[in-house]
């Protein structure tokens, strides 16, 4: 594809982020940043109000200067959270927006890309108000978000890519930085299907850091008597930043040393893996356990026999991770665990998803301005003319164009949707739309307004994490709110059909109808984002003054 029209793929990661673009061979490659390393550390240094530092060393800085220093921000897209720094609040927005500016001012710099159209990609259960807050941090960055991919979905996709003309499901284990998901992945030639997925935003290779971390300040503790050595920020730093070294190094040797200093006082503490593993066997059974749990899904869904294990994230390096999954799922899926890309599976993933699309569209379009038709609607011959313009107009292959025009993925709701009611005179939440359900789709049903001659009806609309057709109010979160004006003189129990509409980014819009008059709303649900109007204003403006290095 020629490098003006070119869609980029970015991994906006919670520890590390990467780049990649599909190159004239349609091979997608990693860009590396400015610093020659092929993923950029999440990490962001305010050297000053205009002035932002980015990747290893603000990492480095962290040392010295910790509380300038913001890691992590992942974790907290579309929460209220924010960075103070010399007066100011910085939203995880704003953050994230640095490291994609970083990435792809980077990317101008060692390869004259002029990285503009983007394929951002987050963990699959990512809900609506942390997929806003992503699309967002990609617009404060000066890119154009054409879409926001589960991550799964985008390493399936480079997966099966790489089997083409092949039948398989594969399970893709995703444990980076500070998420993990895992998904069941339906492969077949260049249609993917997530069949279904589950993870915790809460839970990465960061947990492995703390664990170190706590038996680190226990050892010293014991040692010195020195408590709450944690309470110093460059201390609590210099220990997190040792303690992922000493993981590192853990995943190539059988022991390494770290050194705690504090009060004057230093101990070297010695660490084995056999030690390590020990530390953290629970966080790793929590990784099996959702695994099993997603397992369990699939077979509901018909998808008995798994034929690839793949082990997607960083934190998949650690022998721990293999060797548990080994143990757990080798022999009764009959498949070994391998560890695929995992650095850069996903950013690629992004980018071959954004071509993908690009030439969809192109096609779309070419059909419409030739034939006035869609282009699954042609003839053989109507789509023969339409391929080879399309192709010519996009510097590829007529081959690998039409190949394109077959692929295809579908994602699942990452969570159920519904509507608060009454059962049993308890308040619940009546789920319409189930999580683990293939997207896009639609959903109806009947609900009864309760008095005679009410005015309106408010429909409350909730999200939640139940597979159940009837889910706890206290474990729903409310989305959102809208009003059906109603008719005079209606009875008590008259009918208003409410109708679901989830879009693939998880865009949900509803509409009402009483069925007497056919009186309407429709409403689209949109969860907030952690910035508002003003702050967004205000986050552009200090953009423009802004260096990042």
């Amino acid at each position: 594809m020629s490098a003006e029209k070119r869609i980029y793929g970015i991994d906006l990661g919670t520890t590390y982020s990467a780049i990649a673009y599909v190159d004239e061979f349609n091979q997608a490659e990693i860009i590396p940043n400015s610093d020659n390393e092929r993923v950029t550390p999440s990490v962001v240094f305010f050297e000053s109000p205009t002035n932002i530092i980015v990747g290893s060393v603000a990492k480095e800085a962290a040392k010295h200067d910790s509380e300038a220093v913001v890691d992590f921000v992942k974790r907290q897209m579309g929460t209220d959270y924010a960075f103070h720094y010399e007066g100011v609040d910085y939203k995880p927005e704003e953050i994230s927006s640095y490291i994609l500016r970083r990435l792809a001012e980077d990317a101008k710099k060692t390869g004259e890309h002029d990285v503009k159209d983007v394929v951002i990609t987050c963990p699959a259960y990512f809900g609506e108000a942390e997929r806003n807050a992503t699309r967002l941090a990609g617009e404060l960055a000066g890119l154009n978000v054409l879409q926001i991919l589960d991550e799964p979905a985008a390493a399936a996709l480079f997966y099966g890519l790489n089997c083409r003309g092949e039948r398989k499901n594969a399970i893709v284990y995703d444990l980076g930085g500070g998420t993990f998901d895992v998904s069941v992945v339906s492969v077949d030639d260049a249609e993917i299907k997530i069949v279904c997925t589950d993870g915790d935003h809460r839970l990465g290779g960061k947990d492995w850091d703390d664990a170190l971390v706590r038996f680190l300040v226990s050892e010293f503790e014991n040692s010195t008597g020195i408590e709450n050595i944690l309470d110093d920020p460059e201390t609590s730093y210099d220990l997190r930043y040792d303690a992922e070294k000493a993981k590192q190094t853990l995943t190539k040797r059988d022991s390494t040393k770290a050194r705690v200093s504090s009060g004057g006082e230093r101990l070297n503490v010695e660490i084995t893996r056999e030690r390590f593993e020990e530390l953290t066997r629970d966080l790793v059974d929590r990784t099996v356990d959702f695994t099993r749990s997603v397992l369990e899904t699939a077979k509901t869904k018909g998808v008995e026999k798994i034929d690839a294990f793949l082990l997607v994230g960083g934190s998949t390096r650690m022998p721990m991770i293999e060797a548990r999954v080994r143990e757990a799922f080798a022999e009764s899926l009959g498949c070994e665990p391998q560890q695929f890309e995992v650095d850069e599976a996903v950013a690629k993933g992004a980018a071959l998803f954004g071509q993908c699309r690009h030439i969809k569209i192109a096609l779309e379009e070419k059909a419409q301005e030739l034939v006035g038709k869609s282009f699954e609607e042609l003839t053989e011959r109507e789509r023969e003319t339409v391929v080879d313009q399309t192709s010519a107009e996009q510097g590829v292959s007529s081959e690998y164009v039409l190949e394109t025009s077959k692929t295809s993925i579908t994602t699942v709701a990452t969570k159920s949707y519904g509507i608060r009611a009454k059962k049993d005179g308890v308040p619940v939440v009546r789920n319409l739309i189930a999580r683990q359900t293939p997207t896009p789709t639609v959903a109806s049903q009947i609900f009864f307004t309760e008095d005679a001659d009410a005015e309106c009806i408010e429909l409350r609309v909730f999200s939640n994490n139940s597979s159940d057709a009837d889910a706890p109010l206290e474990e729903s979160v409310e989305i959102g709110t809208a009003t059906l004006e109603l008719p005079p003189g209606l009875p008590a129990r008259s009918k208003v059909r409410v109708n679901f509409e989830l879009s693939p980014e998880g865009r949900l819009e509803m509409t009402a109808v009483e069925e007497t008059t056919n009186a309407q709303i429709v409403a689209t649900f949109q969860a907030d984002v952690g910035m508002n109007e003003e702050e967004i204003a205000a986050a552009k403006e200090r953009s423009r003054e802004l260096v990042i290095e």
